[in-house]
């Protein structure tokens, strides 16, 4: 698996293929695997920034047939980005705009999700169509799964690799602190959650 986006947050394999693992550790779900058993191990936290990522990847990698979505925790049902995942695989995608003003696809998802608009809509509706995409509730169950996969006869890749522009996007507005926030949580995964709304909310 060639990681074209992140490759420094993703665990990459031999096989056909791609696990996601919302916000379950990566590492955890790596060492009741070999590396010939998966292509790609990488978490999914933001819908409206992780999917993007993991598309233009996916288009990279024809060799990948197969999507295992772990959506199994509190978070990952807080965060949504399994759940939009799957969406844009039953649903499919629109074009809009996003939070920002931005161009792009809409995920057709009750969970607000975004694509780049330089992927065209010919390469996501390929991907669509050749991956097939199973969504577990257990890591047990994601093993077992990714496990019956490797059994399968390695196909030929259903495309040539796909890379797209990316926008570069300047901030017009820089950071600086304006007043202190105090955020808890029981955890780290918790508390990032809590994180994430407040900057939604309060920008």
């Amino acid at each position: 698996y060639q990681a074209k986006y992140k490759p420094n947050q993703l665990i990459c394999g031999y096989g056909q293929t791609a696990i996601i693992t919302g916000w379950t550790v990566r590492k955890t779900v790596a060492k009741y695997l070999s590396e010939e058993d998966y292509a790609v191990i990488g978490n999914l936290y933001s819908p409206t920034r992780g999917i993007s990522f993991l598309i233009r990847n996916l288009l990279a990698n024809p060799h990948v047939y197969y999507l295992v979505v772990i959506n199994a925790t509190k978070e990952d049902k807080n965060a949504g980005g399994c759940q939009c995942l799957l969406d844009f695989w039953q649903q499919g995608f629109t074009k809009g705009k996003s939070d920002t003003g931005r161009d792009c696809w809409l995920i057709n998802s009750d969970i607000t999700g975004y694509i780049d608009i330089e992927i065209s809509a010919e390469a996501l509706e390929k991907l669509r169509q050749n991956i097939t995409i199973k969504s577990v509730k257990s890591l047990k169950e994601a093993v077992e799964i990714v496990k019956n996969y490797s059994k399968q006869k390695i196909l030929e890749p259903w495309g040539k690799a796909m890379i797209f522009p990316q926008q570069e996007i300047i901030p017009t507005v820089l950071p600086g602190a304006r007043y202190g926030h105090r955020i808890e949580g029981k955890t780290i995964a918790e508390t990032w959650i809590k994180i994430l709304h407040r900057i939604k909310t309060t920008g």
